[in-house]
């Protein structure tokens, strides 16, 4: 994978996305339970940090190639802009239509590409 092309991190929002709405009823249920439950919040941190760690290997190996800036930390870069996907998917996709997920994907496209990359798109 070409780490300085933005349809790349566009094809990685809409997936996100995608996983969102397709398992919306289990996440949203994680989410609300996690608080009360410890198992139930073990396993939605667990999911999290799966997604936070493939995240970070891109952060890794963007930096390894120069297109990503070198100055962020990864694992907090990660963790950060993870957390910022999930909650945003968890706040609006529940009450948006399906045909809200492109724009949805398209922002976050610019901010994720904005915060990470060098080269402007």
């Amino acid at each position: 994978t070409d780490r300085r092309d933005p349809a790349d991190v566009r094809a990685a929002m809409a997936a996100i996305i995608g996983a969102y709405r397709r398992h919306q009823p289990v996440l949203v249920a994680l989410n609300e339970m996690a608080p009360y439950d410890a198992a139930v919040g073990d396993t939605y941190r667990e999911l999290l940090a799966e997604v936070s760690d493939g995240f970070k290997a891109v952060i890794v190996e963007g930096q390894q190639a120069g297109a990503i800036r070198p100055q962020l930390p990864p694992e907090t870069t990660a963790n950060a802009l993870v957390l910022m996907v999930e909650r945003t998917c968890q706040q609006n996709l529940p009450s948006k239509p399906v045909s809200f997920d492109a724009e949805l994907a398209d922002v976050l496209t610019e901010i994720v590409w904005g915060a990470l990359y060098l080269a402007p798109r």
